[in-house]
Order: C-alpha cells, then structure tokens, then sequence
C-alpha cells in the first residue's frame, strides 16, 4: 500500500481529507480528533488531527500511519503540518509541509502561498518533468492536503454540513472534494460525495479511475453543531470504513 493510498483515502474521505473549527469566535479553540480506517473490516491506519482556529487564523497538524495487518507487513506514514489565515469562514493557507515514508521510500514536500497561488519551495525525491504536470502558477485558491482534510472533517453547524466543494494541489497533483446534499435522520446528518482526480497523475492513474465516491456522516455534538463520525466507501479490497474513536 503506498502512502499517497492511505493519505488519499484521508483527504478524500474526510481523512482528507482530516478538524476544523466551526464558528468565528475571537478566542482560539483548540481541537484534537482521533479516527481509526478499516479495510474490509481489519484495521489498516489511523489518523491524528490538533487544530487551532481563532476566526483569523488557523494551524494544524495531522499524522496517519498504517496499523494492524497492514502494519505489521508495511510501515507507512504521513505527517503534515500548515498554517494560515480565516477568510470569511474559508481557509487561505500560507505554508505547508509534510513529510511522508511509503514503505519503499521516504518523501517530503513543501509549499508557500503568495495572494493564494501555491508556491513549491521543495519535492523531494524531485521529479522530472511530465507533459501531465499541473502548472502550480494556476493554482489560486486550492487548498494543501493537510487544510483539505481540515475542511472535509470539520465540526459546523447544521446548515453548513456537506456543503464542502473544493479543490486541493499537493505540489504536484490537483483533485477535489464534492459533498453532496445533506439527508438528516434523527441526530445525524449524511450526504454522498466524491474525490476527483483532475490533473498531474499518470495517464495510467486517470484511466484506472478518476472519481472515488464515498458516504459521510455527521452526529449532533453537545454544543449544537455536527462534528464527522463516519466515513464509508467500496474499494477493490473490501469496504473503506473511517469511524471517529
């Protein structure tokens, strides 16, 4: 299993993609999220979330490594950490890192943000030049995947549950989120949606499959709003399960 699998499977089902903060108070809230991934019922990963939001900026830092079965046979991991600023409710990050092992090698990367626009400052292992690569010049207005798995798993109020539609750029690749309308049923709230691939993967990649569609699941928190449970998608090894610990 490659790390980018198990980081995909995270930004893009509200790993991704994965807590933000709801709400534009003046205070800093902190917040920390813990979420277990399951294949086919055995535990493959887990995923740590600690942000904070004060309404004019944000910070967080997340870590996702394989556990279990998948662990005991390849060790994988993902660590990130951004920054950035609170813009009418919206992220706007400013600097990124992580830092990741695929189990056959170990990769970081690092990007900058001017007026929007991702700068990459740093890919390591680098890479050549493809006629598929996304130009990041182009860019303006994505978000890294550390912020996209921010959004994706953020505490909100009712109204603004599953109203996520946003794009993400790693330094190489650009995909998006699309969550679809909200269905309430008692304490809870779910809605379809969709990781898309859209550009700088291989013509491989694109061909094998562009969109991944999963279900997300909010419950009621004690304090009104609606903070993810439970992410649920089908995979060619079984069924993909996030639950929250």
């Amino acid at each position: 299993m490659r790390t980018f699998n198990l980081r995909l499977i995270a930004a893009s089902l509200g790993v991704a993609t994965l807590l933000a903060i709801g709400g534009t108070t003046a205070q800093a809230q902190a917040e920390n999220g813990d979420f277990k991934l399951y294949i086919g019922g055995i535990p493959a990963g887990q995923l740590t979330i600690s942000a904070q939001n004060n309404g004019k900026a944000y910070q967080v830092a997340g870590y996702v490594r394989s556990t279990g079965l998948i662990g005991s046979l390849v060790k994988v991991s993902y660590k990130a950490q951004v920054k950035g600023a609170v813009k009418n409710g919206k992220l706007s990050p400013q600097s990124y890192a992580e830092q990741a092992d695929t189990g056959r090698r170990e990769q970081s990367s690092q990007l900058n943000y001017k007026n929007g626009v991702p700068q990459v400052l740093k890919l390591d292992p680098p890479r050549t030049k493809r006629d598929y690569d996304v130009n990041p010049a182009g860019q303006k207005g994505t978000l890294d995947p550390l912020s996209m798995i921010y959004s994706t798993l953020r505490n909100v109020e009712e109204s603004n549950a599953c109203t996520l539609n946003q794009k993400m750029f790693d330094g190489r690749r650009l995909s998006e989120i699309v969550l679809g309308a909200p269905s309430k049923n008692g304490n809870e709230i779910s809605c379809s949606g969709v990781y898309r691939r859209l550009g700088g993967f291989s013509p491989e990649d694109m061909q094998e499959r562009t969109d991944f569609r999963f279900t997300l699941t909010y419950g009621a928190l004690s304090d009104g709003r609606y903070g993810v449970q439970r992410i649920s998608s089908e995979s060619l090894f079984g069924k993909v399960v996030i639950k929250r610990k």
